[in-house]
């Protein structure tokens, strides 16, 4: 049974260890950073609105942030998969 990744993420936090997480903005940036074995990958408004070149006020919509989060947790979990083979 595949864990989530909200379990997965659970399973690394450790009160004696901080987790290390990376900002990324698109898929790419989301699978660099999964390949360099950060502990967690985030993705903020700030990096999307950048991602867009446009400023972050709320201009792009949720089904573009949705997209984009949905894209980058996919190449994630492909590494994260190509790890486990």
């Amino acid at each position: 049974m595949t864990e989530n990744p909200a379990a997965r993420l659970r399973a690394r936090l450790d009160p004696a260890r901080p987790a290390l997480a990376m900002a990324a903005h698109n898929a790419i940036s989301a699978k660099l950073a999964a390949e360099a074995g950060f502990d967690a990958i985030w993705g903020s408004g700030f990096e999307l609105s950048a991602a867009h070149a446009v400023p972050d006020a709320s201009i792009l919509s949720w089904a573009t942030h949705l997209a984009a989060m949905r894209a980058m947790v996919e190449r994630s979990e492909e590494h994260t998969s190509e790890l486990q083979s």
